[in-house]
C-alpha cells in the first residue's frame, strides 16, 4: 500500500490525512486559520499526485444528467434508515468503550453478540461454566464474570443493534457528475492511497482511492437538494412503514383546542399509527478518535475503456426504539 503526504507549509511536517493536518496546525501554529488549509498531497518522490477537478456547472444536457442520477443517490440514502435493514456493519468500537470483567477477556469481547450455546467454542470451559452459573441465578465465584459486567455486556448489546455504519456503493459514476458534487459542495480530499481492490466491479491489484470526510455537511445537502428529492436525516417508523409526527404535540392556545374538538365532533375516529422507532443520520466530531462523518470515497481507475468511477458513501446511522 501506497501512501501519499501533505506537509505543513510552516514546519514542513509531513501527514497522512487532512484531518490530522489540522489538527497540527491548531495546536503547533495557533496563527494560522485551519479552514484556509488547502492540502497538497504528493507521493514517495515528490510528484503531486493527480487529484479530482472540482467544477461549479455543467452545460444543460449534462445537468440534467446529473439531477437524474441523484434521484437514485438519495433514494438509497433514505432507504438505509429502513429499522428491519439487516445490520451487517455494526458498530464495534461500543465493544472497547465498555470492557468487561471477564477470562479470556479479549475473545469474549466478540462472544458478546453470541448465544450462550456458541460461547463453549471461543472462551475455555472453566469461563464458559461459569457464565453458565451465574445465568441459572447462582452466586459467581470470585474468577468469574460480575453482575455488572453481565449487565454491561447486554447494554453493549443492545447499543450495537441501534448504531451502524452504513456503506453504499455506485458503480459507473460518470466523473463529470463526481467532480461537479464536490465542487458544489466544496469539498477537499482528506487522504489518497494506492491500495488493492478486491470486490465488485473489477480486481485491481494496485488502484488509487481517494477519500473525503464531511464533518459540516451543510454545503454537502444543499448539492443534493438541487434534485429537489428530499433527503431524510431523520425519520420516524411504525413499524417497517414511515410516520409523520404528530401535530398534537405542538401546544396550541384554548380557542384552538375549542375549534379543533368541534371539528373532530362528527367525523369518524382515523386509528393513529403510534411511531414505533426513529432513525437518525449522526454527523459530527465524536469523541476522541470514534469521528462520525460522512466519508466520500473515490475510485477513479477501476475503468480503463469509460471515463467513469466508483463512489462510495459511508454514514453513522442511529436507530431508537420507543
Amino acid at each position: 500500500m501506497s501512501l501519499m503526504t501533505a506537509e505543513c507549509f510552516s514546519c514542513k511536517k509531513t501527514f497522512k490525512t487532512l484531518y490530522s493536518l489540522k489538527k497540527h496546525v491548531t495546536q503547533r501554529h495557533k496563527d494560522i486559520d485551519e479552514d484556509s488549509i488547502i492540502p497538497v498531497f504528493k507521493d514517495s518522490t515528490g510528484k503531486d499526485v493527480e487529484l479530482p477537478q472540482a467544477c461549479n456547472s455543467l452545460d444543460r444536457e449534462s445537468h440534467a444528467g446529473f439531477k437524474m442520477w441523484l434521484f437514485g443517490l438519495i433514494e438509497r440514502l433514505n432507504s438505509t434508515f429502513l429499522p428491519r435493514l439487516p445490520e451487517c456493519n455494526v458498530d464495534h468500537s461500543t465493544y472497547r468503550t465498555f470492557p468487561c470483567v471477564v477470562k479470556c477477556r479479549a475473545k469474549l469481547v466478540r462472544a458478546n453478540v453470541l448465544s450462550t450455546r456458541r460461547l463453549s467454542g471461543i472462551i475455555p470451559s472453566d469461563s464458559y461454566k461459569e457464565i453458565r452459573t451465574l445465568q441459572k441465578g447462582s452466586v459467581p465465584t470470585r474468577d468469574s464474570v460480575s453482575v455488572a459486567g453481565v449487565q454491561e455486556s447486554s447494554e453493549i448489546r443492545k447499543r450495537a443493534k441501534t448504531r451502524r455504519w452504513v456503506k453504499i456503493d455506485f458503480h459507473q459514476v460518470p466523473r463529470q457528475y463526481f467532480e461537479y458534487l464536490i465542487g458544489k459542495a466544496n469539498l477537499l480530499v482528506n487522504a489518497v492511497r494506492d491500495v488493492s481492490h478486491k470486490a465488485q466491479p473489477t480486481y485491481k491489484s494496485t488502484t488509487r482511492r481517494i477519500l473525503y470526510k464531511i464533518f459540516d455537511p451543510e454545503s454537502f445537502f444543499d448539492t443534493l437538494e438541487e434534485s429537489q428529492v428530499t433527503l431524510n436525516t431523520e425519520v420516524l417508523y411504525s413499524g417497517n412503514t414511515v410516520c409523520k409526527e404528530s401535530s398534537s404535540a405542538i401546544p396550541l392556545f384554548a380557542e384552538e383546542e375549542i375549534a379543533r374538538a368541534k371539528q373532530r365532533a362528527h367525523v369518524p375516529s382515523q386509528r393513529r399509527k403510534r411511531p414505533s422507532s426513529k432513525s437518525t443520520l449522526v454527523v459530527g466530531l465524536g469523541e476522541g478518535r470514534a469521528t462520525r462523518e460522512i466519508e466520500l470515497i473515490w475510485w477513479p481507475d477501476l475503468y480503463t475503456l469509460i471515463e467513469h468511477g466508483q463512489m462510495v458513501i459511508r454514514m453513522f446511522a442511529e436507530k431508537c426504539e420507543f
